[in-house]
């Protein structure tokens, strides 16, 4: 009789064991799933933001390019103007 309760207690350790053993394998793998999403969502984030500030770049040289042309043409008419001011009548 003391052989098959002992046989019953080995039995339900074991049992005990895998099940433990199972939950901590499921929390692991859980945890490498969730880490491999933030994983993911930090790099999709991280080339949103490149992609952001390249288009920021590009459109602020449009505008500095824009104002350089401006500046330039204003001063060719400002000196075509002086120099038919300058220039003796005909």
């Amino acid at each position: 009789m003391a052989d098959a309760s002992c046989m019953a207690d080995h039995t339900a350790v074991c049992a005990n064991r895998r099940l433990r053993l199972g939950a901590i394998g499921l929390y692991g793998l859980a945890l490498i799933a969730m880490l491999a999403v933030f994983a993911w969502l930090l790099a999709d984030q991280y080339r949103r933001e490149i992609q952001a500030a390249d288009e920021h770049n590009s459109t602020r040289a449009d505008l500095v390019a824009q104002w350089v042309n401006t500046t330039f043409t204003l001063s060719d008419q400002a000196l075509v103007g002086v120099g038919q001011l300058l220039a003796p009548p005909a």
